[in-house]
C-alpha cells in the first residue's frame, strides 16, 4: 500500500473550535444563537426566554425535546427516552445537516450525561456486571472517574461531522486555588472535573472568559490569560491576548454581535 505523504500547505484563521468561559445570565447564549447557519444544544434549557424569529439559528432544547417525546412514546407504550437518546439524535441529523456554527451549552452539563453514560458502561465491563447502583462515582478508588472520562469522549466524539466551520462550547467558571511562590492564589478555573477538563482544554485550541462592562451594557470577551487563570488562551493570532467587545444590548431591546471580530474568513 502507498501512502501520499504530500500535503497541501493551509493557513487557518479563524478558530475551528472555541470554548466561552462566562457566568450564568451573561448572555452568551443569546449571543450566541447570533451566528448565521447556527444551532445550538442546548442542555440547560438558557434558550427559553430567546426569541428565535429574526435569528438563523436552529435550537435543540434536549430537556423540552424529552418531555415532549416521552408523552407520545408513553401513549404508544414505547420505552421513554431520555437525553442522551435525544442527544445521539440530534448529532444523527447534524451530521447529515450539518450547520457552520454549533454550539453545546453547557460542557458541564454535558459531563452530566457523561456521568449518567458512565454507569451503563461499567454495568456492560465485566467488573460491573453485578453492579446495581446508579452512579459511579463511589466506586472504591477513584475508578468510576475512568468510565466517566471515556463516556465524556464519547459524547464529544458524536459531534465530529456535525458542523463546517466551528465547534463552541459555553462552561461555567469557578474558582481554583494554586500556589505561587509560596502564595496561595485564588484563579479562574472552569467547572468540569479533572480530567474531563484536560481532556477538553487540550483539544480546543481557542478558550475565552466572557464578562459584562455595566457601564455600556456590553459583553466583553477575553483571551488574555494570567497567572490567575487556568484556561484562557488561544492558538489564532488575531486572538492571541485580545479583548474586545462580543455583544451588546442597544436601547430598543436589541442584541448587536461583533462575531466578525473573531472569525474572520
Amino acid at each position: 500500500m502507498m501512502i501520499n505523504l504530500t500535503t497541501k500547505s493551509g493557513h487557518r484563521l479563524s478558530p475551528k473550535d472555541l470554548l466561552i468561559v462566562g457566568h450564568p445570565k451573561l448572555g452568551k447564549t443569546e449571543a450566541l444563537m447570533n451566528l448565521p447557519n447556527s444551532a445550538i444544544i442546548d442542555l440547560q434549557s438558557g434558550t427559553d426566554y430567546v426569541d428565535t424569529s429574526d435569528l438563523s439559528c436552529t435550537v435543540y432544547d434536549v430537556k423540552k425535546l424529552v418531555r415532549e417525546n416521552n408523552i407520545v412514546n408513553k401513549e404508544k407504550g414505547e420505552r421513554l427516552i431520555n437525553m442522551i437518546d435525544v442527544y445521539y439524535e440530534i448529532c444523527k441529523y447534524l451530521r447529515a445537516n450539518p450547520v457552520d456554527y454549533l454550539t453545546v451549552d453547557t460542557v458541564s452539563d454535558l459531563e452530566e450525561l457523561a456521568k449518567e453514560m458512565a454507569v451503563f458502561l461499567y454495568k456492560n465491563h465485566p467488573t460491573g456486571k453485578n453492579f446495581k447502583g446508579n452512579e459511579v462515582v463511589t466506586l472504591p478508588n477513584g475508578s468510576g472517574w475512568n468510565f466517566i472520562r471515556i463516556a465524556f469522549k464519547k459524547l464529544l466524539d458524536e459531534l465530529e461531522g456535525c458542523y463546517n466551520k466551528c465547534l463552541i462550547y459555553t462552561v461555567h467558571p469557578k474558582t481554583a486555588s494554586i500556589m505561587k511562590n509560596g502564595q496561595d492564589l485564588q484563579a479562574r478555573d472552569i467547572n468540569i472535573s479533572g480530567k474531563s477538563k484536560l481532556q477538553l482544554c487540550g483539544d480546543t485550541s481557542n478558550i475565552a472568559f466572557m464578562y459584562r462592562d455595566k457601564s455600556t451594557n456590553t459583553n466583553m470577551i477575553s483571551f488574555k490569560t494570567d497567572e490567575r487563570d487556568l484556561s484562557t488562551g488561544a492558538r489564532c493570532k488575531h486572538l492571541r491576548g485580545q479583548e474586545f467587545p462580543i455583544s451588546k444590548l442597544l436601547e430598543n431591546g436589541n442584541l448587536e454581535t461583533y462575531w466578525d471580530k473573531i472569525f474572520i474568513d
